[in-house]
């Protein structure tokens, strides 16, 4: 899967960065299947091992800023909630897991009441939160039904997904049903397992680490669930749970 990828199939392939969890599951997957496992598979593992580590820093870059975009949609909207409508967080949301979402994902509330200065309140599962869905310009909730413009992503986020593309095209054309599955799985396991051991060895307490790590986990959480065509949710979420919950402790 590209020059970065041939540059880390020269490599001592005992060079391992991944827990003894993830090797076992390596070893199950490989011994089921043929050399493609070793050909592809086992260098997209430790090229990740690097680079999930550069994206979670300034090296893996700045996403393009697309906050201007994100504005005059709003601007042509002209939106104003009514009690009863369907919201999510905005693009402007900084409140947490309020809404109930350890994850980053949409959930639905319903507002409950429209108060002066672009301000309304919203019902999760308990009882309702006042947000700003328009004060100040900004937008902690929006309509669950609009679609803004994708948000740009760093260069070394861009990198994981295009590598991926390229090893998981292969793979699933090599493999049967099960052993692509399971490969799938091994990859997701090894970007959790680096994403922890990235956020454990840093002694800095960046908060800024914290989010790109956050924000990398759901960006690679909607890869690996392909809407529906991957991973199981139930899957994503037993093996990612530990990792969620201490991201979020952080952040609080």
């Amino acid at each position: 899967g590209g020059e970065g990828m041939a540059a880390v199939q020269g490599e001592a392939t005992e060079d391992w960065t991944l827990s003894p969890q993830m090797m076992r599951i390596y070893e199950q997957v490989r011994a089921g299947t043929d050399e493609v496992i070793d050909m592809e598979l086992r260098p997209l593992l430790q090229w990740l091992a690097a680079t999930i580590g550069a994206a979670l820093t300034d090296m893996g870059g700045t996403a393009p800023d697309m906050s201007k975009d994100v504005k005059s949609v709003f601007e042509d909207l002209r939106w104003r909630p009514r009690t009863g409508d369907s919201v999510v967080r905005g693009p402007h949301w900084n409140c947490g897991s309020q809404d109930g979402s350890y994850d980053g994902s949409k959930v639905e509330g319903v507002v409950t009441e429209v108060m002066e200065s672009g301000w309304c309140k919203v019902r999760w599962s308990d009882h309702p939160y006042s947000y700003r869905c328009g004060a100040d310009g900004c937008y902690d909730v929006q309509p669950a039904s609009l679609k803004l413009p994708e948000s740009g992503v760093p260069p070394a986020v861009a990198a994981i997904e295009e590598a991926l593309d390229a090893t998981l095209q292969v793979l699933r054309e090599r493999l049967t049903d099960t052993g692509f599955n399971l490969c799938l799985k091994v990859v997701w396991v090894a970007c959790v397992s680096v994403l922890e051991a990235c956020l454990r060895d840093d002694m800095t307490g960046n908060i800024v680490t914290v989010k790109r790590a956050q924000e990398l986990l759901v960006r690679l959480r909607g890869y690996m669930h392909a809407d529906g065509d991957g991973l199981k949710e139930s899957v994503l979420d037993d093996t990612s749970l530990a990792l969620t919950k201490t991201m979020e402790a952080s952040l609080l």
